[in-house]
């Protein structure tokens, strides 16, 4: 067990894990780049479990990469946090949980989402202001999310905000993504863009909000969760390309006001 860990503090660090556990305990956050450091986490094996958040590049540069093997935290998951900082988690295979909030260029940083295989899952109740919810994108930086492959994104336990408060980005090029309340450009000087390319991206609704929403249909398909008169409107864009747009009810009764 181990209390504090911080891979590439000040400078470079890097921490594999192939096999065995790697239990972290105590509340503190496990930081992959701080303090203008550059941090690497690679996990292809094994078991990893937190008792806090993950913090990915603090400030800093800082990439978590995970192709097999389980890895779990009870709170947070920041992909980019404090200006200055790029982060970028990428999850070709395994299994990564975590239990609140999922940020992706959160407080200024850059942050990078890929996942091309394996499940990921935002566990806790949430949604509404207070959350838990997904965030991509707030502060000032950028957040990009690609989901690809046969990679299985689940954050249906709260709301998806493509970008909170500025620049987000969500690319569904394969695999599938499963929403409940679903948010483009949330906030006033905020950019949410949803390009469906391929795959499934599956929500309860689509609505706009006080920035700038865009809709891109070039393959893939749109799935309801839910019975919905709201279930795609008041979109500030919402373009078929050459890939066309398929939405596919579910069995349930929606409207699209687009």
């Amino acid at each position: 067990a181990s209390s504090f860990v911080r891979i590439g503090n000040g400078g470079h660090g890097m921490l594999n894990l192939s096999g065995g556990s790697f239990n972290q305990t105590g509340g503190n956050p496990f930081i992959v780049g701080i303090s203008g450091g550059t941090g690497n986490y690679n996990q292809s094996g094994g078991f990893l479990t937190s008792s806090a958040y993950l913090d990915i590049a603090d400030g800093s540069t800082g990439n978590a990469t995970i192709s097999s093997g389980t890895a779990n935290f009870a709170g947070d998951i920041w992909v980019g946090q404090n200006g200055g900082g790029n982060g970028t988690l990428t999850i070709s295979g395994g299994a990564v949980t975590n239990g609140t909030w999922l940020a992706v260029g959160r407080a200024g940083a850059n942050g990078v989402f890929n996942i091309s295989g394996g499940i990921y899952v935002r566990a806790n109740a949430g949604g509404g202001a207070g959350g838990p919810n997904v965030s991509v994108a707030n502060g000032g930086g950028s957040g990009t999310v690609t989901v690809s492959g046969t990679g299985y994104v689940n954050v249906s336990a709260g709301d998806t905000w493509i970008g909170e408060g500025s620049a987000g980005t969500w690319n569904q090029n394969g695999g599938t993504t499963i929403n409940s309340y679903v948010q483009l450009g949330r906030n006033a000087g905020a950019t949410g863009n949803l390009s469906l390319n391929g795959g499934v991206f599956a929500a309860s609704q689509i609505a706009p909000g006080g920035g700038t929403s865009t809709m891109n249909f070039n393959g893939g398909t749109l799935k309801a969760t839910a019975s919905n008169a709201n279930f795609l409107s008041g979109l500030g864009q919402a373009n078929v390309m050459a890939g066309g747009a398929v939405i596919d009810c579910g069995g349930n009764a929606i409207a699209i006001g687009q």
